[in-house]
């Protein structure tokens, strides 16, 4: 199954990265969701300024 099939709550979906962009979003307003990111998404491996706009996020930090 894609990764954007997954079924999640469509209220709080529809603040993620991957609904923005199936969505459709212009580059500037995109760029400022990820700029300085501090997140990255296990499923989709995207990257966010804020873990609310990821559906399974990872802070990078944790990573290290």
């Amino acid at each position: 199954m894609p990764l954007y099939e997954k079924h999640h709550d469509p209220k709080m979906h529809k603040m993620h990265l991957c609904q923005i962009v199936v969505d459709g979003t212009t580059l500037n307003e995109y760029s400022k969701l990820v700029s300085g990111g501090n997140f990255v998404c296990k499923q989709c491996g995207r990257v966010a300024n804020a873990d609310e706009r990821l559906c399974e996020p990872v802070g990078l930090r944790r990573l290290r």
